[in-house]
């Protein structure tokens, strides 16, 4: 016998074989079909799974750093907020005491966000030339106003936003990633009632696994489909 002879002849078929046996091929073949096309989905829900739990990850990672970002910007903030009030009640002070050379001087010092919220705080008061207010003052000051914004807040509110989208983000992904953990266990139940029911002789009982496996199959693989791909 040659090698090739040895390695690719195969028997001959017997046409004796019996319609049982003919049934049991055709079973066994069918459940092959079933269990190679399970392997191949629950390999590739897992490997999609790990994809979109690592971007999940990623994302969340990347949300607590712009939230640690967020904070030492908010700290910056309530800093510039410290400053400028302590410059306000400076200027209150040379206000009501007629020191006007001085409130202008102080004026002066505002951060930009003071001076706009100042503006908004004197609109409708009576003013001299150097802009200090000649009547009583408003109410309240001008960092209680909604246009008292320092650099800091502006940038640690932006900040925390961006953080609060890419967190909802991850959250998203972490879900699709759960769906194809599902599917990986689907699939793995196919592998598992395939196996069992090739075990069985008897004709009812391959027939009842045989329709679980398709439908496990079937209801795993159309889902797959419509998942999305990362």
């Amino acid at each position: 016998m040659t090698v090739r002879e040895f390695l690719f002849s195969v028997p001959e078929k017997s046409h004796d074989e019996t319609v049982p046996e003919r049934r049991q091929r055709w079973f066994e073949i069918l459940t092959a079909v079933m269990l190679a096309v399970a392997a191949i989905a629950a390999t590739w829900s897992s490997f999609e799974a790990s994809r979109w739990s690592g971007k999940a990850s990623g994302l969340v990672s990347s949300s607590s750093i712009l939230r640690a970002d967020s904070n030492r910007e908010a700290s910056k903030g309530a800093e510039e907020t410290l400053i400028d009030g302590s410059l306000w009640l400076e200027w209150e002070k040379s206000v009501a005491i007629g020191r006007d050379e001085l409130a202008v001087f102080l004026r002066d010092r505002f951060s930009p966000a003071l001076d706009l919220a100042q503006d908004e705080w004197l609109k409708g008061s009576p003013v001299d030339e150097a802009g200090n207010p000649t009547g009583a003052l408003p109410p309240q000051t001008p960092l209680t106003l909604d246009a008292y914004r320092p650099p800091g807040q502006q940038r640690a509110e932006a900040l925390a936003a961006k953080a609060e989208d890419q967190l909802s983000e991850s959250s998203q992904y972490s879900a699709v990633g759960g769906k194809y953990v599902l599917l990986t266990v689907l699939f793995a139940l196919v592998l598992v009632f395939g196996n069992v029911a090739v075990k069985f002789k008897s004709p009812v009982i391959q027939l009842g696994l045989g329709l679980i496996t398709l439908s496990v199959l079937l209801t795993g693989f159309v889902r797959l489909l419509l998942l999305p791909i990362l």
